[in-house]
């Protein structure tokens, strides 16, 4: 019995204890405030303050007076880049100029003739005249001359058209008729198969010079002419005859090769001087130049117009003009071709 009255008064007690918590609590204290209801009485002010722990009082903080603060730096915004950024401009790479140490300019090889079946002797005869050495004379041996053995300087072939140029008439190359190439061979046109240019030639260092090339106000230095091997060659026919009647001397020759002179000056500024490569001289026009060399160049063979002189080997028939040593573009129809017709 005494138990449940115990029970009763704690059951009491919790009820009374919600009651104050939920609906009494705004009469005991000042509402938003940790302060009694002043309406209470003294007595039971001061038992609510003794289940009420004390607030603390604040210090009193002392009074001070701000110093002016100075006047705040405009600062620019700050930009936070982006997770993804962009390319940053570069500027472009600069390499340095190094100055590339001094190269010697390639030198191109003698030019070898083309190998051809040639004749051994000949029927033929040739006559030979008084050279003229007012002019000085040719020093030997000659095929070390790079005036006289272009296969020293070296040559290549040039894609420059086949056809002939026009002068429109105008013949002012000389006031008598130049030996015409279109009389080469006795009837037939020569046909123009190639184009050659000759590389100049460094006395300096006594080379060739090439990549340079001689007379590079001209493109062409060299004519090939198509021709069949075993095709006969013969003197041109020119305006003025060097003596008998003769158009060429001989200033050199070998199995392949031969130069003419169009005077009889033993010298390479008396005429014209004209060059034929990779033919078949004949043989008893070198036998007998041979023989005028060894003998002092006192006399050199000649050809007549119309003469023999050589045959057609392997290759295309290589021929080269020189005036006053220059290195004539011989595709001129009036001066080399058809003068005067």
């Amino acid at each position: 019995m005494r138990n449940g009255k115990q029970n009763a008064r704690v059951a009491a007690a919790i009820v009374c204890a919600f009651v104050i918590a939920a609906f009494g609590i705004r009469f005991l204290f000042l509402s938003n405030s940790p302060r009694l209801n002043p309406s209470f009485g003294p007595d039971l002010r001061a038992f609510l303050s003794s289940l009420v722990p004390p607030t603390p009082t604040p210090s009193p903080v002392p009074s001070v007076i701000p110093s002016p603060l100075p006047p705040t730096p405009t600062l620019l915004p700050t930009v936070v880049p982006s997770q993804t950024a962009l390319p940053t401009a570069r500027p472009p790479s600069i390499v340095p100029t190094v100055p590339s140490p001094t190269r010697r300019l390639p030198t191109a090889p003698p030019t070898k003739p083309v190998s051809a079946a040639c004749p051994t002797a000949s029927g033929n005869s040739y006559t030979s005249i008084r050279t003229d050495h007012s002019e000085g004379t040719l020093d030997a041996p000659l095929s070390n001359h790079p005036e006289i053995n272009l296969r020293l300087r070296g040559f290549t072939e040039v894609a420059e058209g086949h056809g002939l140029i026009s002068r429109h008439d105008n013949y002012g190359l000389d006031d008598k008729m130049p030996p015409q190439i279109s009389s080469l061979y006795g009837g037939p046109v020569p046909a123009i198969a190639k184009t050659y240019r000759i590389y100049e030639w460094d006395f300096d260092n006594h080379k060739s010079g090439a990549p340079k090339t001689a007379t590079p106000n001209f493109p062409v230095h060299m004519l090939g002419l198509a021709a069949t091997p075993g095709q006969k060659l013969l003197g041109l026919k020119a305006g003025r005859d060097i003596g008998g009647g003769h158009v060429f001397m001989v200033l050199y020759a070998t199995n392949t090769d031969v130069v003419f002179t169009h005077s009889n000056s033993d010298a390479l500024m008396g005429g014209y001087l004209f060059y034929f490569l990779d033919i078949c001289v004949d043989p008893s026009l070198k036998a007998a130049y041979e023989r005028g060399n060894a003998g002092g160049r006192s006399e050199l063979p000649v050809v007549a117009p119309g003469q023999v002189f050589g045959t057609a080997g392997a290759s295309d028939v290589k021929i080269v003009v020189r005036d006053t040593m220059s290195f004539m573009d011989t595709r001129y129809r009036e001066d080399w071709w058809s003068y005067g017709q």
